[in-house]
């Protein structure tokens, strides 16, 4: 006769859905676009169980062009039903609580690495003409 048994229970892991524009042209911001699908809503796969997920921060972690940038994106997550314990959920493998905050950070989107280009600059040159007299000449910025 078995005098015991213990059963441990896990929280079912989440992934939170979202579109990340992985690529910018330089505008000396950190502001990233990120939009979760529709109605903030994260599937639980549990009928009658349904997650809300609000961005509350996401930025490049350099405003920069260069290698090696990233998104760190932070949401809020809530419940979206009453019957939903946020505790039987967990999402990179923390437990999450009512209100908490997750943070994910994200360094491709598919094969895109994420990352800042450089804008393109346009310089309109005008032809100006001096006749030699020994001094240097003079700059005529463009109207």
């Amino acid at each position: 006769m078995i005098d015991s048994v213990t059963v441990t229970i896990t929280p079912k892991p989440l992934t939170i859905v979202k579109n990340v524009t992985p690529r910018k042209d330089y505008d000396g911001t950190t502001e990233a676009q990120v939009e979760i699908g529709e109605g903030n809503k994260v599937e639980t796969g549990i009928s009658g169980e349904t997650i809300t997920a609000k961005i509350t921060q996401s930025a490049y972690h350099s405003p920069d062009v260069g290698a090696g940038n990233y998104i760190t994106i932070t949401y809020s997550l809530s419940a979206g039903e009453p019957d939903t314990d946020l505790g039987n959920y967990s999402v990179d493998g923390k437990a999450i609580t009512s209100g908490a905050a997750v943070t994910e950070r994200v360094s491709t989107v598919g094969d895109t690495a994420v990352g800042i280009d450089p804008a393109e600059i346009t310089v309109a040159i005008e032809d100006q003409e001096k006749t030699y007299d020994g001094s240097a000449p003079e700059i005529v910025e463009p109207v």
